[in-house]
């Protein structure tokens, strides 16, 4: 059997879960150039065809499909697809701080926002974003935290480097009075 076929059928099979370029290589005892030249071909064929309500795609480590959004637009009204979001505005820094600095400890966290994030990061563990990566060699031996696959798929990102650049909004010692600079004279 064509080893893109059973690949195509692994992806398939393997749901909302996705599989891993490990997983594929080491079940079909295939070469890694092997797997990177077949999986581009089948990202391509699905992507590009009119004739498929589906594409693949690479989240984190794992291939996933999902349906184009031109058919979701279709089958389903915005209003009918409402979606809570879970994470206040602390849970949200949180979360950037661990995916900006990845792997990051609490105390990184607390230096960046001055306050303590153990509950965040409680519950962003809770929600799947977020997992316990082991412990730093720091003093105190801290827990070292990163994102988790479920965060590149609500994201839309396939690894870290997708994330936006940030901008360095350091004032390098230049100060600025804001009311003397904002005075209509």
């Amino acid at each position: 059997m064509n080893n893109k076929v059973l690949i195509e059928a692994m992806i398939f099979t393997s749901g909302k879960e996705g599989v891993s370029k490990d997983e594929v290589v080491q079940k079909l005892n295939i070469q890694e150039e092997e797997f990177f030249s077949l999986i581009k071909e089948l990202i391509q064929y699905y992507n590009e065809s009119e004739h498929h309500s589906f594409f693949i795609k690479k989240f984190g480590n794992k291939y996933k499909f999902f349906t184009k959004e031109n058919i979701t637009s279709v089958l389903f009204d915005n209003n009918e697809i409402k979606r809570r979001n879970p994470l206040n505005s602390s849970m949200m820094e949180t979360l950037a701080i661990i995916a900006y600095n990845d792997p990051c400890t609490r105390s990184k966290i607390y230096d960046i926002r001055k306050t303590d994030p153990t509950n965040q990061i409680e519950k962003l563990i809770e929600l799947g974003l977020v997992k316990e990566l082991g412990r730093d060699n720091s003093r105190g031996n801290p827990f070292i935290y990163g994102v988790t696959d479920l965060f590149y798929d609500l994201f839309g990102i396939s690894s870290i480097d997708e994330l936006p650049k940030l901008k360095d909004v350091s004032m390098q010692d230049e100060e600025i009075d804001f009311f003397d600079s904002n005075r209509d004279e």
